[in-house]
């Protein structure tokens, strides 16, 4: 891996974990994790800042950067039409590192793994479901499962944790819908920005208390208050106003 490649690795797990996201799995981290600090995720966001300078700058320096800001994610037929499927079942950072391998990342902007998990628990193929540790991870639902959605027990410093994997099926069906899950991918990049990392106050932890309890979801909350997804279901968890099953 070139230089370059790690440090936008690097910089995308730190955006993960600024967030409240497990880089490893998507999961959300427990909102009572010392990662969740709010000191602590400002400095995560620096050194994302950092991080896109150094790549920025390599990329000058080797004559590969391109002016202007990214475009939107998009990719067209004949680029989907080389996804290569892959015949075993694959954790769906996998399906979304294929699909960007097929786009121009130079010009265009990356599918995120976030923005696919949204849209597949938006489309009740996912749910969240709280293991013995108490920490929240995504299962299929019975739909999911209906469309080669699995998942298989894995074990992490000797923690089990479930992982979901994707068969042939599965990730068809996510390439059939591709042109969803780019609206909220992009959607998410325009509207996310604004706030994330910085602290909340009484003001706006009224506003996200009123949007909630009016009926909004976390997605249409994070559109509003533009904070991640993440962001937003770690603050109603610290209020004690969503569990495992409650609504997304």
């Amino acid at each position: 891996m070139l230089e370059l490649e790690k440090i936008e690795q690097t910089k995308e797990f730190i955006d993960k974990l600024a967030n409240g996201i497990n880089p490893l799995d998507d999961s959300f981290i427990p909102d009572d994790d010392l990662l969740n600090n709010i000191k602590i995720a400002r400095c995560m966001f620096y050194v994302s800042d950092v991080l896109q300078n150094v790549c920025d700058y390599l990329k000058d320096l080797n004559g590969t950067s391109k002016k202007g800001k990214k475009e939107p994610f998009s990719i067209t037929i004949e680029q989907l039409n080389r996804y290569d499927f892959e015949k075993e079942s694959i954790p769906i950072s996998k399906v979304v590192s294929k699909i960007n391998e097929l786009i121009n990342q130079d010009e265009i902007s990356k599918l995120k793994v976030s923005s696919v998990t949204e849209w597949l628990l938006k489309e009740n193929l996912l749910t969240f479901h709280t293991m013995p540790d108490e920490q929240e991870y995504k299962i299929p639902t019975e739909k999911g499962l209906e469309y080669g959605l699995t998942s298989e027990i894995r074990m992490r410093k000797d923690k089990n944790y479930p992982i979901v994997l994707y068969n042939m099926n599965a990730q068809k069906y996510i390439m059939d819908h591709i042109d969803e899950i780019s609206n909220i991918n992009n959607k998410t990049d325009a509207s996310h920005v604004e706030n994330d990392g910085k602290p909340w106050n009484s003001i706006q932890d009224e506003q996200l208390v009123e949007m909630f309890h009016n009926g909004l979801t976390i997605k249409e909350i994070a559109d509003e208050m533009k904070r991640t997804y993440g962001a937003i279901r770690s603050r109603l968890l610290k209020f004690g106003l969503v569990e495992s099953k409650n609504k997304l």
